[in-house]
């Protein structure tokens, strides 16, 4: 994600380009996938235009994150969107995340984002 100097502000249009380039997405794949143009890609990134709505449901999905992550940058958002998404999951694969997040954290940690973050998903595979 693109680092923001201290007067620098981190637009939508930094935020998609950054996301894009973070999965290895060209504009016009990014474009391809949206149903615009490139041109229209490229506008965006430089914040010369807005998407719709719509346009901007879509790259969020394409770019597998939240609409308001790009509009607001709260991570805290695009978080709770990945924790809603393990919540469809298997069983097996929400066991494989909580695994992996329970050797990324110390137990302490783990309690405080059980009861904050991953609720009935982490309560239904202790």
């Amino acid at each position: 994600m693109a680092k923001r100097g201290k007067n620098e502000e981190i637009t939508l249009g930094k935020r998609i380009q950054s996301l894009r380039t973070d999965r290895g997405i060209s504009m016009n794949e990014l474009a391809k996938r949206v149903k615009v143009s490139h041109v229209q890609i490229s506008n965006y990134e430089s914040d010369a235009q807005s998407p719709t709505s719509a346009v901007l449901l879509n790259i969020a999905n394409e770019l597998e994150t939240t609409a308001d992550f790009l509009l607001k940058g709260s991570p805290t958002d695009e978080l709770t969107a990945y924790f809603e998404k393990v919540k469809t999951l298997s069983g097996v694969e929400q066991l494989k995340i909580l695994e992996y997040l329970r050797e990324r954290f110390e137990m302490s940690e783990y309690r405080k984002l059980k009861s904050k973050q991953f609720g009935e998903v982490i309560e239904k595979n202790l």
